[in-house]
């Protein structure tokens, strides 16, 4: 930069240099996470686990749920993003409802980030249940009712503790908002019936594919169904050409793509 001297007659020899002002950081500090609250960075199915992040960038979200979807209800946001620093919106809880609402007869039943019951049928009728958390029976006058695009094939009964709501053969069409309700007790779930599959890997030159199942899982052995991962393994004298695991994702793909195996 050139100097810029001061001349006999208090003038400068030249323009003064410009001050640079820095914009303030836009960065927001960790949100209050309350207890019974699971969040993830990012919305819909693009989203990792928060850990122990404690800063994050402008335009950042986070995504929350409750811990036990079942019985446990979100008061607050699903999401809340930092703008200019700041968090919009207030920070969620959870509140305990003395009803219990769950999925059962099906391979496998896991919570989207933003607090969906994703379930995976078998072939067969899969089963809404309702009950009172403290094991009491629940009364005749309890009702199982949703918003979904398909009716339910026939009405809830009671059988044994439980108010149950059979679905056969459930597809996307009875994908909705199932809400028990029981004298002054009421509590949802969001539930979303689908059928992700992962083509089982073909036959690898000088290695193996070792799997890992989801207990439960009765499809055709070919097909893998959401999180369930394969491990690449190569013989003596090759190396994986990346990485060694890969997990099946939403759009029914493996992710990572799969390995083959190269020598060394």
């Amino acid at each position: 930069m050139e100097s810029v001297i001061c001349q006999t007659d208090g003038s400068w020899s030249g323009p003064l240099p410009t001050c640079n002002v820095f914009a303030e950081d836009n960065r927001c500090s960790r949100p209050d996470i309350f207890p019974n609250i699971i969040a993830h960075v990012g919305v819909g199915e693009y989203t990792t686990a928060i850990g122990n992040r404690q800063s994050f960038m402008g335009g950042e979200t986070i995504t929350f749920r409750c811990e036990d979807v079942r019985y446990q209800t979100l008061d607050g946001p699903i999401h809340r993003q930092c703008i200019d620093g700041e968090w919009t919106e207030r920070a969620p809880r959870c509140e305990t409802s003395q009803l219990q609402v769950g999925v059962d007869n099906t391979i496998l039943t896991t919570v989207s980030p933003d607090g969906t019951f994703i379930v995976y049928p078998i072939v067969g009728s899969v089963f809404i249940n309702c009950q009172l958390r403290t094991g009491a029976r629940i009364g005749n006058s309890a009702t199982i009712t949703t918003d979904s695009t398909t009716q339910p094939s026939q009405r809830a009964y009671v059988a044994g503790n439980l108010k149950r709501l059979r679905l056969r053969n459930p597809t996307s069409g009875n994908d909705g908002t199932y809400t028990c309700e029981s004298g002054t007790l009421r509590h949802s779930i969001r539930i979303k019936f689908q059928d992700i599959r992962c083509p089982a890997p073909g036959n690898v030159s000088n290695g193996s594919w070792v799997y890992e199942r989801a207990t439960g899982n009765t499809l055709n052995p070919h097909a893998y169904i959401l999180n369930e991962k394969v491990t690449f393994q190569c013989n003596p004298g090759y190396h994986a050409s990346s990485n060694q695991q890969s997990r099946c994702n939403y759009q029914g793909q493996w992710s990572p793509p799969l390995s083959y195996c190269i020598a060394d």
